[in-house]
């Protein structure tokens, strides 16, 4: 029988050794992620104690802002809005219990003072009181090294008291709605005066100044590609604010329409184009395209024609008022044509409307030498034909070879007008009378036949230049 050989006492010795040193690195791998865990735990509470503490003192700050505004007048309460950092004390520092002190922490705070309605998040300047019902008083608090800790937001409503600003401070409602009526958001808005506040206005249309000192102001906006009712780009309007009341103001204002207008005149030969402005010898009249709409502040818009028979409106923008313009040549009130002829024209926001035709009301005017039609004489080319029409300017053309007027479209001039036609051939008489018919007839028009040799002619006629020669004086 064999016998099995010995195991070596040393070997097991080592062995045993060996799993010996493996327990040891374990359990001090234990022992470490153990304490490590405590110490982590540890340093995160003492973390959020710090995190708690410092939210607590943001919120007693803005607790105590909140005290302090409302403190305040009104005029500054209403007034109060921005931004600042503080100091603000009261923060344990250090890790040892038994030896702590306290420090400043910074601060930083938003703070804001909005009208509302009431019952409202927002102003409404339509309302009785302008939206200036209530102050919503709001302090946001943040500070420094807090993380992702939210800020400390505190509200607060605040009701001025009876009599509140005496008679010193007033305030200013203004709202600005487009051509339908609903409110325009975003326009900035300035009062400029005694102070010079800003706001833009909310999804109502809507701004207020409340409480601001009284005296003369000028409410100031604009926007690109935006007209008022005068169809003005930009809005320079005075108002006054009085101590203890509020002045409220609407605006329309909107995006700009365009269009073009062609001027057209008819008389005993077929349909043609006119040109509003009688030009000889260098000497311009410078007429004027008028838009008129009853919903206008001041009627009507008024532009200068430069000369032709046409006035382009691509680049300049009308306020699109819901009804329609009338468009008519001249540069007055009485140029009004009230015969169908005058163009309409419905103007869109941001849109170039169909080209609009202005049909001039024929005055044809003929120049004769002699004294009435029982003796007209011959008929005088290249005299002067000056028309007054009693307000705005002069309109001036030329006779032909037959005596003619060169151009009959004329603006429209009611009869009783204060009109005065008159005609004067170089070096020669003139003759000046009333016109007694309005010339608005565009299918038949007004013929006139002037005769220079006719009782009462002015003597002299004109020399040089048309523009020098005068025929209102009797």
């Amino acid at each position: 029988m064999t016998s099995s050989p010995a195991i070596a006492p040393r070997r097991v010795l080592r062995g045993e050794g060996g799993f010996i040193l493996i327990e040891i690195l374990v359990s001090a791998l234990i022992l470490v992620t153990v304490s490590l865990a405590v110490f982590l735990t540890i340093d995160q509470a003492d973390n959020q104690a710090g995190v708690q503490q410092r939210r607590a003192l943001a919120s007693n700050f803005a607790q105590s802002e909140l005290e302090r505004l409302r403190s305040l007048p009104v005029e500054d309460i209403a007034a109060a809005r921005g931004t600042r950092t503080v100091k603000y004390g009261g923060v344990a520092v250090g890790k040892n219990t038994d030896n702590r002190g306290t420090t400043n922490i910074e601060l930083y705070e938003t703070i804001t003072a909005k009208w509302v309605t009431d019952g409202k998040d927002e102003p409404e300047c339509s309302t009785r009181s302008g939206g200036l019902d209530y102050l919503r008083l709001t302090v946001e608090v943040g500070w420094k090294g807090q993380g992702r800790a939210k800020n400390i937001k505190t509200t607060s409503y605040y009701t001025p008291p009876a009599g509140a600003g005496g008679g010193d401070t007033g305030s200013l409602s203004v709202l600005i709605t487009d051509r339908n009526g609903d409110g325009i958001q975003g326009i900035s808005v300035k009062a400029a005066g005694p102070s010079s506040p800003q706001e833009t206005t909310n999804e109502n249309g809507c701004v207020v100044f409340g409480f601001i000192p009284a005296g003369d102001y000028n409410v100031q906006f604009g926007s690109p590609g935006f007209v008022d009712g005068d169809s003005n780009a930009s809005v320079n309007a005075p108002t006054k604010v009085i101590g203890g009341e509020t002045q409220k103001l609407q605006f329309d204002y909107d995006r700009g329409g365009y269009t073009k207008v062609n001027f057209k005149t008819k008389f005993s030969r077929p349909l043609t184009t006119t040109s509003p402005a009688k030009v000889y010898d260098g000497a311009t009249f410078p007429p004027q395209v008028q838009f008129f709409n009853a919903a206008q502040p001041t009627p009507p818009k008024t532009f200068l024609i430069s000369g032709g028979s046409s006035w382009d409106g691509s680049s300049t923008p009308l306020f699109p008022f819901t009804s329609k313009y009338s468009v008519y040549a001249g540069n007055c009130p009485a140029n009004a044509n009230p015969s169908p002829y005058s163009a309409f024209v419905n103007i869109s926001p941001s849109q170039l409307q169909a080209t609009g035709d202005v049909y001039l009301p024929a005055l044809d005017v003929r120049v004769m030498s002699g004294t009435n039609s029982l003796s007209p004489g011959l008929a005088v080319p290249n005299a002067l034909v000056r028309y007054y029409p009693g307000c705005g300017s002069a309109w001036t053309t030329m006779t032909d070879s037959y005596g003619w007027g060169q151009d009959s479209g004329f603006p429209y001039v009611a009869a009783g007008g204060g009109g005065v036609l008159c005609a004067a051939s170089p070096g020669s008489n003139g003759r000046r009378f009333a016109l007694t018919q309005d010339n608005r007839n565009f299918t038949v028009g007004t013929s006139v036949t002037i005769y220079l040799s006719q009782t009462g002619s002015k003597p002299g006629g004109w020399t040089g230049t048309a523009a020098n020669y005068d025929c209102t004086a009797p």
